[in-house]
């Protein structure tokens, strides 16, 4: 009895209609739901029930993706979908059945389109109602598909994400093939322009030099579309990192060095000045610590300056304190918005934190064990005052520390 959906053409030719019947949709030709063929995602169905068919055009037909809408072709047999791929090698996606005019009929149109068609973008999903007789494991294996699920398992919301992935994937592939089509033109120009500098080069000097420059402009270009940009991106991202640690980080003692001092002072000082905020300097000194590396050689001098420096730079807890090997054995602390008695707090924790550390120091006039001397400034900055001033000022106070005995705090 026939469907009143449906009626025949010709004997052969099986078309069906909407529900509001104001568009007929013909088995061998594309469904162009909003746009032109040119315009839309080419989908094709394949399988032998059309209610299938009417279905999936109904959960997919106001779908978009990348601004295009999508156009479906309809196959009711493996051979009719092999003949419509032939023709329409721009296919994104197809839907295809297992099991139609016999069991292997969808599996035998993913391997002419694979092997005879040669076609490896399109993205394939097998769909199956029998899914005992035709096993995931085994189709999976053997044969080059992009998904496999049974009918029951496509709702209208996985349906979506499936056309959408696809389609993402069938895109990307898209824009990849088209690259290495134009990289082969690029390098198929570039030889024919080779040919013809060596052809001309003993009497066209000035054309190989200018041959020459867009031959050098061009392998550029190549170079750039062959390098991947996820890996571009890692190793830039690594050399980045590398340089930022050699241009900021004093190799030995792995605090800040003396140029990421001088940039970050700078940078507090000019934003200080505009809010109008303290900004305090403290600078450490390790006291005898030329007699400590005579006494106990270069290589665990260098050693005690490292345990000195993650000492000092563990005391600090706030984001936009630094500290910076100044110079040798002296180290610098910056505390942005902070006054001169939360820079002495911060210098007696730092003064007590190194003698926790009991570092042997045997040749000491001060005491048995490694300590440090400490000169704290602090000042708002303003027009008539420079940064030297602090640097001087704090300078100051350090050479006092040391001129009364060392291992102590003096402010200035």
């Amino acid at each position: 009895m026939e469907n009143r959906n449906q009626r025949v053409i010709d004997d052969d030719e099986v078309v069906f209609a909407e529900e509001d019947e104001e568009e007929v949709i013909f088995a061998n030709e594309p469904i162009t739901i909003k746009k032109s063929v040119k315009d839309s995602w080419k989908i094709l169905l394949v399988d032998d029930d059309i209610e299938i068919h009417k279905v999936t055009k109904l959960a997919l037909g106001d779908l978009e993706f990348e601004g295009k809408s999508l156009s479906f072709f309809s196959a009711y047999s493996g051979n009719e979908a092999k003949n419509i791929m032939r023709k329409n090698p721009d296919i994104a996606m197809v839907l295809l059945d297992v099991i139609m005019e016999d069991d292997n009929a969808g599996l035998e149109v993913v391997k002419y389109i694979r092997n005879t068609l040669q076609n490896k973008i399109v993205r394939i999903i097998l769909r199956t109602g029998q899914p005992g007789r035709v096993p995931e494991d085994t189709i999976i294996l053997n044969y080059d598909i992009n998904d496999y699920k049974t009918k029951t398992e496509l709702t209208r919301k996985k349906l979506y994400t499936k056309v959408i992935t696809s389609l993402r994937g069938f895109s990307a592939l898209f824009r990849i093939e088209k690259s290495k089509q134009e990289l082969s033109d690029i390098a198929l120009e570039n030889a024919k322009l080779y040919e013809q500098i060596e052809r001309y080069a003993a009497t066209l000097e000035t054309k190989v030099a200018e041959r020459t420059q867009e031959l050098e402009i061009k392998n550029r270009q190549l170079e750039q579309e062959i390098q991947e940009r996820k890996i571009i991106e890692k190793t830039l991202q690594k050399v980045n990192q590398k340089l930022e640690r050699l241009v900021n980080v004093d190799g030995l003692t792995g605090v800040s060095n003396r140029r990421h001092f001088d940039d970050y002072l700078a940078r507090e000082w000019r934003r200080l000045k505009r809010e109008q905020q303290p900004l305090s300097l403290i600078l450490c000194d390790v006291d005898h610590f030329k007699l400590y590396n005579d006494s106990y050689g270069h290589l665990q001098g260098d050693d005690c300056l490292r345990q000195v420096a993650q000492t000092i730079a563990q005391v600090l807890n706030r984001p936009a304190d630094l500290v910076a090997r100044y110079g040798g054995e002296e180290f610098a602390l910056i505390l942005p918005n902070t006054d001169l008695s939360g820079a002495q707090e911060v210098a007696t924790k730092v003064q007590q934190a190194i003698r926790k550390l009991k570092l042997p120091h045997k040749s000491s006039k001060t005491s048995e064990f490694v300590t440090i001397s400490i000169g704290i400034s602090s000042q708002i900055p303003n027009q008539e005052q420079l940064i030297e001033d602090l640097i001087r000022t704090t300078d100051r106070a350090l050479y006092a520390a040391k001129a009364q005995g060392r291992d102590r705090i003096i402010s200035n």
